[in-house]
């Protein structure tokens, strides 16, 4: 951009910058209405000067009338266009050639960039206005980042000096976790920072005069891959315990509480079904031994306790009587 177009922008800014108004909540967002608008008018400056540019670059068709040359700055070369006599050499058509491409790349650009300024204006004007907090949040954290990169334009001038405590981020100390218990997580720790006190949170200075964060869980060294293999093994092996306990638990407590053979065939035979099916899904041994194993020895379990519950109740079969 020239030299004249900075110093332009910058006083077009000094205004925009003074609207900014501790007492009113939307004047950042009017700022920002602003410099939208402003950037706007700034890129149709440089796509006219581009154009203006392109007319030296162009060709002109001679007019029948005058005998003169009428440019035609927005045509591609055609065979039946002529060239000025300054153009004639064929190294010099090919110079202007060069030269009307590279304008043309660049036009092209910048439109596209236009067109999508355009977009963005006009969504932000779609937007619906925020409320009083969410105005108060941004301008800390624009006035903090403001500070931090050391600007000393008069628009970063216009940014007043907040208080370190009145922009908070949250943050978990580990990297991975359930999605469910890191949210927990942070509710809890928005909750000490919104009710039980802002100096009792645990919280940390990030930098002077940045914002402060409310450091969530206890800070651990990264898990390698040995540690998250040995856990997995450890969490298999009590899942696994879990369901061959429950597995032998649910289909006893059924017996024992509904007397019969009958009843008690059942059962087994359901719950050796499901047990063999279940261990089916889950089992890593691609022959089928580990749950084929597995099956037998849970209906060798079952069999045993039925025997043994109709033994104790007296319905297991009774040898005949000696002959007297």
């Amino acid at each position: 951009m020239p030299q004249h177009n900075v110093s332009h922008s910058l006083d077009a800014m000094s205004p925009i910058a003074r609207l900014m108004d501790r007492q009113e909540e939307l004047t950042i967002l009017r700022r920002f209405d602003e410099l939208h608008l402003l950037n706007l008018l700034i890129m149709q400056n440089e796509i006219d000067c581009l154009l203006k540019e392109l007319e030296k670059y162009e060709p002109g068709v001679e007019n029948e009338a005058s005998s003169t040359i009428t440019p035609m700055w927005y045509s591609l070369p055609r065979p039946a266009v002529s060239y000025s006599q300054a153009a004639t050499d064929q190294r010099s058509k090919e110079a202007l050639d060069d030269a009307r491409s590279t304008l043309w790349a660049t036009i092209r650009v910048k439109l596209r960039e236009y067109d999508s300024a355009v977009l963005d204006f006009a969504r932000l004007r779609g937007l619906e206005e925020p409320s009083g907090q969410d105005v108060r949040q941004l301008r800390a954290e624009l006035g903090i980042l403001s500070a931090r990169e050391g600007a000393h334009s008069r628009a970063a001038q216009s940014w007043d000096s907040e208080h370190d405590d009145d922009f908070v981020t949250l943050r978990i100390t580990r990297d991975k976790g359930s999605r469910l218990i890191n949210s927990i997580k942070l509710a809890w720790g928005l909750w000490v920072w919104e009710y039980a006190g802002e100096r009792k949170a645990p919280t940390i200075p990030t930098e002077p005069g940045g914002p402060r964060e409310i450091v969530v869980g206890k800070q651990k060294p990264s898990m390698s891959r040995a540690e998250m293999a040995q856990k997995h093994a450890r969490a298999s092996r009590f899942i696994m315990a879990f369901f061959g306990g429950v597995a032998l638990i649910v289909p006893t407590v059924i017996m024992s509480k509904v007397e019969g053979i009958n009843t008690s065939l059942i059962v087994t035979s359901v719950s050796v079904l499901i047990f063999g099916f279940l261990a089916a899904q889950f089992g890593n041994d691609s022959t089928g031994k580990d749950v084929l194993a597995a099956t037998a020895a849970y209906t060798a379990v079952l069999v045993v306790f039925v025997g043994t519950s109709l033994a104790s109740n007296g319905e297991a079969p009774t040898a005949p009587a000696e002959a007297s």
